[in-house]
């Protein structure tokens, strides 16, 4: 190789890295992904948040109108509809209330939310065994490690109203931390019912 020819190479090696055109292009070609991706996950960050404010504001809806005692003459299957239903009117429009679980356990009182009747252990094995001896808190004649009964409960009944819904992470990546891709959004109340029926 001569020495013009290595000059020439030389001469044009140097002017094309120190020509800049389209330099900001490639950059932001770069850095576009990152930057979609995280416009993408701020907005469905938002969504979410939107979504568990509107459980909260649900499951106080849901606990009013069990609360008050409205719909008590009618039959407790439609007591609990009317429930779902003052919940489902509190989320925001584009929540599928289809797609809402409202979970409701009556106690007869605070202290007893969240634990099991209590039981004899006869044979010190540090559970429940048929034939320990119990206390039939929910009065429906076995033992339970619940001690509350399903419905919104009777007047002066301890209530809990817990709303769960399932909302379908959309952000790629994100997605793979999730079950499935499923975040379970949830809110939860605890109630005394009024002395409706007096």
């Amino acid at each position: 190789m001569s020495l013009t020819n290595h000059h020439r190479i030389h001469v044009l090696w140097h002017r094309y890295w120190q020509r800049n055109e389209g330099a900001a292009a490639v950059e932001f070609a770069l850095v576009a992904g990152l930057l979609v991706f995280m416009v993408l996950a701020i907005l469905e960050l938002g969504l979410i948040m939107l979504i568990s404010s509107g459980l909260e504001g649900s499951a106080h809806q849901a606990a009013r109108y069990g609360m008050t005692g409205q719909g008590s003459a009618i039959s407790s299957e439609e007591r609990e509809n009317g429930i779902l239903e003052a919940a489902a009117k509190s989320l925001p429009d584009f929540v599928d209330p289809d797609k809402l679980a409202v979970d409701i356990i009556s106690y007869n009182e605070f202290r007893e939310i969240g634990k099991a009747e209590p039981y004899e252990d006869r044979n010190g094995s540090g559970e429940y065994d048929p034939g320990d001896t119990y206390t039939d808190l929910n009065g429906n004649g076995q033992w339970d490690e619940e001690s509350g009964l399903a419905g919104a409960g009777d007047p002066g009944s301890i209530t809990v109203y817990e709303l769960h819904y399932p909302w379908s992470v959309m952000t790629p990546l994100f997605h793979n931390f999730f079950t499935d891709g499923v975040l379970d959004l949830s809110a939860r109340i605890v109630v005394k019912n009024e002395q409706y029926d007096q």
